[in-house]
């Protein structure tokens, strides 16, 4: 057994003999072995392999730079979960002594060495950790500093942004509930979301007596988000999760109320129609009012979000029916009102999407609106998947394949599913079972068991507890495989209803 250097406890030596180091004890383990490097070269985690690192050679340089090494012993020990941002390897001569990989500006972790989990730098050490590779032409990690200090600095922005529409006490409550990550937003697919609340969100329910303030205070916490771009609907840090539970203890009377008493301001607009739309508070009001704040909420995302949520408002407003939506609809479709392109969306443009909204309604003037849309020239594909899709809900047979499922889009797949149940048929059944199922969104895969189960009158989804439809996709496939020659090739007559 290795003899200790210093006296010890017995404490101490149980300590030492489990991993747990003294303190000091990392640097002095990595600088005893580093000994006499005299050159270290740096590279991306991602480029380590393949690509020529910087390289820089200077024995006393780096002996520097080696003494200056601290970890707080007491907080390593921790196992960042990614593989580190940069590959720092120390040699002498042509032998490696060790290589690191550095986490972020925070840590590091020392690859095969004697450490267990990964070291986390003092203060003092990352300062001079940054300035001795800037000094020596490397500035990789006083950019990465300096853009931690700036993402910082935007985050303390949004979170006072977002805290000053709540009452005092609040960022204390979203502060202790904090746990760092953005997670899917938890969204109340049913409407229902009375649900128990937690203890951080009992605690900011209870800064509210009156709930139409509630339901105001809320849209406009949610709608500051926008500015940072951090407002995307589907996703959410613990301070979104603990409003949004609040905001479901109300009903649809304290919402309507809230909608009423929020004002026209951009940013209350944006945050009710998230509240609205994807938490599903809009289907609690009247269906006369819902109609009217569907079109008025879908409008200013459409208009103003930043965020990547218009694709989520046009869809969400097919659940809603009246003048005031189908008359916003038609603007879009026919251009009349300008909305701006989405990057990187996996959704149709919004003329097309209206296009395919107003398809699916039934509405009569929307073979003109496809029509002018298509004559304006070569489309994208998802656009012109969208109108395809839009003709074919009007009346138009076989212009639908499995192949319209290879387009990963919800918008899509649901809209295909929709016009080939409608069309119906050997060839309808056929392209939803060999495309629909096959969707690499779950939940249009999951809709296409459904839509296969309305078509033909078979039942494989039992809805049981946690029971999916997804989990039937292979049974789906084998009746079919069995039936198809069967089963008729146009679409079977409706059964008469009995009196």
């Amino acid at each position: 057994m290795k003899i200790l250097s210093r006296p010890v406890s017995v404490v101490s030596l149980w300590l030492t003999l489990s991993g747990v180091l003294f303190a000091g004890e990392r640097a002095e383990k990595l600088n005893a072995a580093l000994a006499g490097a005299d050159r270290v070269t740096v590279a991306s985690v991602e480029e380590r392999d393949g690509f020529k690192p910087v390289e820089i050679k200077d024995q006393k340089a780096i002996a520097v730079l080696t003494g200056q090494l601290e970890f707080d012993d007491r907080q390593s020990g921790f196992h960042c979960m990614c593989d580190g941002d940069t590959a720092v390897t120390f040699y002498k001569g042509e032998r490696k002594l060790a290589e690191i990989s550095h986490h972020h500006g925070r840590s590091l972790r020392w690859d095969g060495g004697k450490w267990k989990g990964d070291s986390l730098f003092t203060l003092a050490a990352a300062q001079a950790w940054r300035a001795w590779f800037k000094d020596h032409g490397e500035e990789r990690f006083e950019v990465m500093y300096q853009q931690r200090v700036k993402a910082a600095k935007l985050a303390q922005e949004e979170f006072d942004n977002f805290v000053k529409e709540l009452p005092a006490g609040a960022a204390q409550i979203f502060t202790d509930a904090d746990d760092g990550m953005r997670t899917f937003s938890p969204d109340d697919e049913d409407g229902n979301g009375k649900k128990a609340l937690s203890p951080g969100a009992k605690k900011l329910k209870a800064l509210f007596t009156d709930p139409t303030k509630l339901a105001v205070a809320v849209s406009r916490a949610l709608g500051t988000l926008d500015a940072s771009g951090n407002g995307s609907w589907s996703m959410s840090t613990a301070r979104e999760q603990l409003v949004i539970e609040c905001v479901h203890t109300l009903d649809g009377s304290a919402f309507l109320s809230g909608l009423t008493a929020g004002g026209a301001d951009r940013i209350f607009l944006l945050g009710a129609a998230r509240v609205f739309f994807f938490e599903g508070m809009g289907r609690q009001l009247p269906a006369e009012k819902g109609a009217e704040w569907a079109a008025r909420l879908c409008e200013a995302v459409l208009t103003h979000d930043h965020c990547g949520n218009a694709g989520m408002a046009l869809r969400a407003l097919e659940d809603f029916h009246g003048q005031p939506v189908t008359g916003l609809l038609v603007k879009v479709a026919s251009g009349t009102l300008k909305v701006p392109s989405e990057k990187d969306s996996d959704d149709p443009g919004a003329q097309a999407s209206a296009c395919l909204s107003l398809a699916k309604a039934g509405h009569a003037g929307t073979k003109e609106l496809v029509t002018k849309l298509l004559a304006r020239g070569t489309l994208p594909e998802m656009d012109a998947a969208a109108c395809l899709i839009a003709r074919s809900l009007l009346g138009e047979r076989k212009l639908l394949s499995a192949d319209i499922f290879k387009i990963d889009s919800y918008t899509i797949g649901y809209g295909a599913l929709a016009a080939l149940e409608k069309e119906g048929g050997r060839a309808a059944v056929d392209a939803v079972v060999n495309g629909g199922l096959e969707h690499g969104y779950a939940a249009v895969s999951m809709e296409a068991v459904l839509t296969v189960e309305r078509m033909t009158g078979q039942k494989w989804f039992q809805n049981g507890k946690n029971e999916r439809p997804d989990w039937h996709i292979q049974k789906v496939k084998k009746w079919w495989s069995a039936n198809r020659e069967s089963y008729p090739v146009e679409k079977p007559a409706a059964k008469p209803k009995r009196d």
